[in-house]
């Protein structure tokens, strides 16, 4: 048990070192941190414009299902696949590599 122990400790270190590694060689100029920091703000600079735009608009009222299935362009098929579908795939693909 003590065996397993020491194998998984060390296993997790030996990883933990070939990412800090990586890590040290692919480093920005800047520094992780400044990094981190500019895609946070990003990301929440992003996150706020979208919601004082949907906040403005009218149109971006949410519509349902109805209005997702509506919206769709009309195809001849179903735009889901049937159980048939499947079974068939899979018995062809099930004779392909019994071959």
């Amino acid at each position: 048990m003590v065996g397993i122990t020491v194998a998984i400790l060390v296993s997790i270190g030996s990883a933990a070192g070939v990412l800090a590694v990586v890590a040290r060689r692919s480093a920005p100029e800047d520094g992780w941190r400044q990094l981190l920091r500019d895609g946070v703000q990003g990301v929440r600079s992003k996150e706020l414009s979208l919601v004082s735009e949907l906040r403005r608009s009218k149109d971006a009222a949410p519509g349902g299902l109805t209005e997702f299935f509506t919206v769709a362009e009309p195809v001849e098929w179903p735009a889901y696949t049937e159980v048939t579908e499947l079974k068939t795939a899979l018995t062809r693909a099930r004779r392909l590599t019994r071959r």
